[in-house]
Parts: structure tokens; sequence; C-alpha cells
């Protein structure tokens, strides 16, 4: 189901894509828990900002940036910091298109703070990959 969501993705069918991922959205908290669901929430934003959707992509990148900042910072913690970065991207996008500009602007310079932080522990700690 992934790969072909990730087609309509590539070809331009955000509608179709986003009854996947939803759909997948769906199985995956139900399996797995909601814990597991941040690439599909991830995917789903970008289809639904591709929409033009953008209070959508709000909401479901809020939840998603609430789920990967709650998540343990362990030995992959790179991984997820990754996801969060493209996360707050995706939402300026979304705040942006809902005129938002104010919030969006606010929200990248803190993420810029954050990621020259993160760089500078990387840095003291000998772990120049973050």
């Amino acid at each position: 189901m992934s790969l072909e969501a990730e087609t309509y993705t590539s070809t331009g069918q955000f509608s179709k894509a986003e009854e996947l991922y939803k759909r997948m959205i769906d199985i995956t908290q139900h399996h797995e828990g909601p814990e597991s669901t941040s690439r599909e929430l991830y995917n789903l934003s970008a289809a639904l900002i591709n929409q033009e959707k953008y209070k959508e992509a709000e909401l479901t990148l809020r939840d998603l940036l609430i789920q990967l900042t709650g998540r343990l910072v362990d030995g992959d913690s790179g991984h997820f910091l990754e996801q969060k970065a493209g996360a707050v991207g995706l939402l300026c996008r979304a705040l942006k298109g809902q005129g938002k500009s104010e919030e969006a602007e606010m929200l990248e310079k803190n993420a810029a703070d954050q990621q020259k932080q993160l760089q500078a522990r990387g840095n003291a700690y000998g772990l120049s990959q973050l």
C-alpha cells in the first residue's frame, strides 16, 4: 500500500495518495500503536499541502510533532531529529498557505536556533553527523 501511495504522490494524484495514507495510518495505529505512524503522517501532510488543504495539514503536522518530540532520545535520535526538521518545514508551508506568515517565520527561526544548538552539542561530543 505504501508503494502505491508513493506512486500516486509522484504522479500528482494527491487525493488518491491522501486516501491511502489515511487508511495506512488507521491500520498501523490499530496494529502497532499511534507512535508507529510518523512516516505516514508526514507523507499525508505533504499530500494535503499539495492539494492546498493547509488547515488539515497543519493539524496533522502538529500531531506528528507532538509524537516526535515525545520520543526518547537514544542511539537513533538523528533519525527522529531529521523527521522533526522535515515536519517543521512542512508546517511552515501549511501556515504560509493559510496566511500565517508571522507564525511560520517564528517557527523557522526557532528551528534554525535549535539546529545550531544540536550541531554545537554534537560537535562537543564528537558527533558531527547531527
